[in-house]
């Protein structure tokens, strides 16, 4: 075979080549290269041969966080840009749409972003993903200005990628799931129902590009919604009760879109029920959901007491004991409770005039690993490892330093942006 020219070779050899890459980034530029190559690269074939070279190659998946302007908690956490990136496509949007104010992160799942514009009626959500500077707009929501969501999420079905190990070991599995479903869910406030316990909820389904409306009960009412984050196919959100006890409530989206389609009407209607799972708060006084972070990779909480000057954690396990509080999360799954599982102490040195410190919050765990929390003393941005107590000062008066930051997967290939139905001659916008 002579061969004298690179776009001359065999697809498989041509993919051999370009899968050893260091990263999808680079691959991306390739797509330039020719429509032989930009139609190769985008194959589910190439993508899985790709997938498992970086696999092979233990490549973790990393995260970083970022805060509801799409700004880094800080630069060290990745180095691919991700939060410059975001910011960018923000800025399309607000090109593109001819917004008057920016749009602002509400939620993320994986690598997808969901963002909303403008904050005052959250009128206008848009699935974006930062890797591929491609967006989609979903309609309008059914409820809109003056109400607003008290939390809003966003989960997918399945990843767009996993893998598996057969023959023993010897050979990596990789699935794509190019028709992966999304939904977009929204609280709102209950107060129409404050002795039921009940709240009502939109949900956005990816499937039919529509939103349906529905009631949802919780075993006890929520006074505040801290955050919401996505783990094994559930939406978890950080609240406090009417009695001021910290829970973590549960909520499977696809259930609740199944109950709606297979639901009775008039008094037999079947309203799905969310797990409502309480901490057990008595190994520390006077605590509150306002000093809480949660880790998404675990489900940790991690808790501040000012007063012993520590870090109290909790993770959310399958319950093994009978004396374990536990609420069934999901219809055939298993019980799950707070198990407290130690009091870590900081080094006083971080702070050690404490009649000069106006504030000191503890602000995230790293998406990374889980023993290292991100705290804000008088505006610098902290970081501390609890099991070491190391710490080190990231940035002085930092700017970016945020109420609440949402996790970002900076994955091996980015998730394509879900096809709505009513885009499938063409939706959503690229770079």
């Amino acid at each position: 075979m002579n061969i004298t020219n690179i776009n001359e070779l065999p697809y498989v050899l041509l993919g051999e080549i370009i899968s050893r890459l260091a990263c999808y980034k680079l691959i991306f530029q390739c797509k330039c290269v020719s429509k032989r190559w930009c139609t190769f690269i985008s194959e589910p074939y190439f993508i899985g041969r790709f997938l498992r070279v970086q696999i092979d190659k233990q490549i973790p998946t990393m995260a970083t966080l970022i805060n509801i302007r799409g700004e880094e908690l800080h630069d060290r956490m990745s180095s691919l840009s991700s939060s410059m990136r975001l910011t960018q496509l923000l800025k399309r949007l607000v090109s593109f749409h001819g917004f008057k104010v920016e749009p602002i992160v509400v939620a993320t799942y994986n690598d997808l972003v969901l963002c909303c514009a403008p904050l005052n009626n959250q009128s206008n959500y848009y699935i974006c993903n930062p890797y591929t500077m491609q967006w989609v707009a979903l309609p309008p929501p059914p409820t809109q200005f003056p109400v607003t969501a008290k939390v809003v999420g966003i989960i997918c079905d399945t990843p767009y990628y996993n893998y598996y190990k057969e023959d023993a070991g010897k050979r990596q599995i990789i699935q794509l799931n190019a028709d992966y479903k999304c939904k977009v869910i929204r609280l709102l406030s209950s107060y129409e129902y404050p002795k039921n316990y009940k709240c009502k909820v939109e949900i956005f389904s990816s499937e039919t590009g529509e939103w349906s409306e529905t009631v949802i009960i919780s075993p006890k009412p929520w006074y505040h919604i801290y955050s919401s984050i996505a783990h094994n196919g559930v939406l978890y959100h950080l609240c406090q009760s009417t009695d001021s006890r910290t829970c973590l409530a549960g909520l499977d989206p696809f259930m609740i879109m199944n109950k709606i389609t297979n639901s009775t009407t008039g008094n037999g209607v079947d309203h799905y029920k969310c797990c409502h799972v309480e901490m057990d708060t008595t190994v520390v006084g006077g605590f509150s959901g306002d000093y809480c972070v949660v880790s998404e990779r675990s489900l940790r909480i991690s808790y501040f007491d000012w007063d012993t000057f520590s870090v109290y954690v909790w993770d959310l396990k399958e319950a093994e004991e009978e004396e374990c509080h536990a609420e069934v999360v999901i219809e055939g799954t298993g019980k799950l409770c707070w198990k407290h599982t130690g009091v870590f102490s900081l080094d006083r040195d971080i702070a050690p005039d404490e009649s000069s410190v106006s504030v000191f919050e503890l602000i995230a765990i790293d998406p990374n690993n889980d023993d290292i929390l991100y705290l804000n003393i008088n505006g610098d941005l902290v970081m501390s490892n609890i099991q070491t107590r190391k710490w080190s000062v990231l940035v002085r008066e930092s700017q970016i330093i945020d109420s609440h930051f949402f996790q970002l997967q900076l994955p091996l290939w980015p998730t394509p942006i879900p096809k709505l139905p009513q885009h499938a001659n063409g939706g959503g916008t690229s770079s």
